[in-house]
């Protein structure tokens, strides 16, 4: 059967749609919040992350500006101290002593012209101070300049940083030259930006300092004297100056005084001195008169004592004081660094034997014949670097430093220059003997005692020239031979029985002291001349009597004797010489003693060719024939580190110190060289 068959009508079949249950329109409404939540949330991170960008931007800026301001708070005094000490800095002068150094009291004077220009300049006229000050002795010495800006300035420090003491006086008067002095210092500056940030800003350099010197003399080496007393008093014993022909400056701090007992007869080859402005006259009697007159001639009835002066410099009492010497530092020193205590030495100007630091450097620089270091024994040293393998033992040697130290009493010294090119010192000390042989010609140094020995490269030499340029001839080696302790015997060549050797020819004894050899022997003890020590050419003549003392250009080599007591006294004793007779071609210089003889015998002829620096006559009696090397003449020259006064205490003729700036370009000093640099903090401020 099939279906029916429906055809369509007028009217449309109706479709039924499902109705949906309650909770699935619960969960549209909670997605529909959900996303709602989430869009606010990201548009409340958005807005949050914007608002810490700004923020941060802002920290950031004031960091930078804060930066900014402390690193020019920095430039700012760096400028200003250069620029002060630049305007209290003359172009030129008769001292160098305008250097700034922070060891110095920064109230005195001239410390308060450069702290002033630079407190008021950096604080730009906000309130200043030194906040705070400190020195002990030689250590490091500092202060501080606290500009106290306010806030809308850095506020910047300056700290000097002082490492050991400057000595601005060069040494030793040479030609022209350039010094250089330095300070280091600290500068910290704390720079704001509208009070929500700080940053600190550290820098440390030096400031340097450029002199060119023009030294005609800012040093009087006590060689240059004929004749120097600290203390004569002529109302005493031994009474008046002798009679005779004295060459040589001579000065004396207390007064002189002149005779006309016979011969009565005074002549002065050049400037005489003293600190007292009379003269004390003596006339032989009857009736005996004396009196003490500012006058350099005086008349009496009894006679007239009329002195014979130079022409040129003449007569000058009431001039200054001659400070002598307090101590032999210089002497000590110059054994180990060749220079003695200067502006660049590493020690301060009476460190000595119980210094720390002296004694360390002594330790690393001195050694024995068998190599090893000087550990305060007795014995005898020279500076030397030695190279070791790795078990310690000595594999090459190169002579260093200025000299020869001995530490002990000394009973015998030899000076021996019987061999051209050779200078020889045998010293004898608790029966060991030890010799050194310098070879001017080889340029070496050997030293030898017992059976160790060995030979290094070089000679000591003086690092401070003390040559007046065109004048003098530089010698081939300079020794500084320091004793600690008395040296009881000292002279020239001698046979085995000890008897001083002369020369077949001339008679004379022979030679001690090497042509192109310069040494000065100091002693903290006694020192006893027992035969003659003379140079192997004589620098002046020594006949006839009325010239005597003449320059013989010829036989200037550079060699150069000194011997120097600081304590004790200088004796000549001739009790081993058959003729008595003694000349020692040397400087002299005993400043808190005297040169006098010892033994049984009086020497009747003692010849000096060189200089007398006493702190008092002695029993000798004060003229003998004594010929000024006029090598040594306005106290130019002398032996190697030799002592010497301050020219500006003692004003001789010719007697000049002066300094200029040296600026290439112009200006140029000071100059400040930073050499660290650091932002050790910086922080930011919490918003306001």
């Amino acid at each position: 059967m099939k279906p029916p068959i429906f055809s369509p009508g007028p009217y449309k079949i109706a479709r039924r749609v499902p109705s949906r249950p309650e909770g699935e329109r619960g969960m549209a409404l909670i997605t529909a919040l959900i996303f709602l939540g989430v869009a606010m949330l990201l548009g409340l991170s958005i807005l949050l992350t914007t608002s810490s960008d700004v923020f941060l931007s802002s920290s950031m800026r004031n960091t930078k500006t804060a930066f900014y301001a402390a690193d020019a708070g920095v430039s700012v005094m760096r400028k200003t101290l250069v620029d002060a000490l630049k305007a209290q800095t003359p172009a030129s002068g008769t001292s160098a002593n305008t250097v700034f150094d922070c060891s110095d009291d920064p109230t005195s004077a001239f410390n308060k012209l450069i702290l002033n220009a630079a407190l008021a300049n950096a604080g730009n006229g906000s309130q200043q101070t030194v906040s705070s000050y400190s020195s002990y002795g030689d250590s490091a010495a500092a202060f501080t300049i606290d500009t106290r800006s306010d806030g809308a300035q850095p506020r910047t420090f300056f700290k000097c940083i002082n490492r050991g003491k400057v000595t601005p006086v060069p040494i030793p008067p040479d030609a022209s030259h350039n010094e250089t002095y330095n300070f280091a210092y600290q500068i910290t500056s704390n720079g704001t930006s509208g009070g929500l940030a700080s940053s600190t800003v550290i820098e440390q350099g030096t400031i340097s300092y450029n002199f060119n010197v023009n030294v005609s003399q800012p040093l009087y080496f006590l060689s240059g004297f004929g004749m120097l007393l600290n203390n004569f008093d002529p109302h005493n014993p031994p009474g008046p100056l002798p009679s005779g022909r004295y060459t040589g400056p001579a000065h004396t701090n207390g007064e002189w005084g002149f005779t006309n007992d016979p011969p009565g007869y005074y002549e002065f080859t050049d400037q005489i001195s003293s600190v007292s402005p009379n003269a004390y006259y003596v006339f032989a009697g009857p009736p005996p008169f004396s009196e003490d007159v500012p006058k350099s001639t005086d008349t009496h009835t009894t006679g007239r004592i009329a002195p014979i002066y130079d022409a040129g410099s003449g007569v000058n009492f009431g001039a200054a004081s001659v400070q002598f010497p307090t101590d032999s530092s210089n002497q000590l020193h110059a054994v180990i660094d060749g220079s003695g205590y200067n502006a660049s030495s590493p020690f301060a100007p009476q460190a000595g034997l119980s210094d720390p630091d002296f004694q360390t450097a002594m330790h690393n620089t001195l050694v024995a014949a068998n190599s090893s270091p000087y550990n305060g024994a007795n014995g005898v040293y020279i500076p030397v670097s030695v190279s070791r393998d790795r078990n310690g033992n000595p594999l090459s040697w190169q002579t260093r430093g200025g000299g020869i130290f001995v530490n002990g009493n000394v009973d015998n010294l030899t000076l021996d220059a019987r061999t051209p090119g050779l200078q020889i010192y045998i010293i004898v000390q608790g029966g060991l003997t030890t010799t050194l042989t310098y070879n001017l010609n080889a340029r070496t140094t050997t030293i030898q005692s017992g059976a160790s020995s060995f030979t290094a490269p070089g000679l000591p030499t003086n690092n401070l020239p003390f040559r007046s340029p065109g004048q003098r001839t530089s010698p081939a080696t300079s020794i500084s031979f320091y004793v600690n302790g008395s040296i009881s015997s000292m002279h020239g060549p001698v046979d085995a029985s000890g008897q001083q050797l002369n020369d077949a020819v001339t008679k004379l004894p022979m030679p001690g002291v090497q042509d192109g050899a310069a040494v000065t022997i100091t002693a903290t003890g006694d020192v006893e001349v027992t035969g003659s020590v003379l140079y192997r050419s004589a620098p002046v003549t020594t006949a006839p009597a009325n010239t005597a003392g003449t320059l013989i250009p010829a036989n200037d080599y550079g060699q150069a004797l000194g011997i120097y007591s600081q304590t004790g006294n200088i004796y000549l004793n001739v009790d081993h010489i058959p003729s008595h007779n003694i000349e020692v071609d040397a400087a002299l210089a005993a400043v808190h003693g005297t040169v006098t003889w010892s033994g049984t015998t009086r020497p009747p002829n003692v010849t000096i060719i060189g200089g007398r620096v006493q702190n008092q006559p002695g029993s000798m009696g004060i003229q003998n024939t004594v010929l000024f090397d006029r090598r040594f003449g306005a106290g130019l020259y002398a032996p190697p580190f030799f002592p010497y006064i301050n020219a500006s205490n003692f004003a001789l003729a010719g007697a000049t110190y002066a300094f200029a700036v040296v600026c290439t370009p112009a200006p140029c000093l000071p100059k400040a060289v930073p050499t660290s640099y650091s932002v050790p903090s910086r922080m930011v401020a919490p918003a306001q």
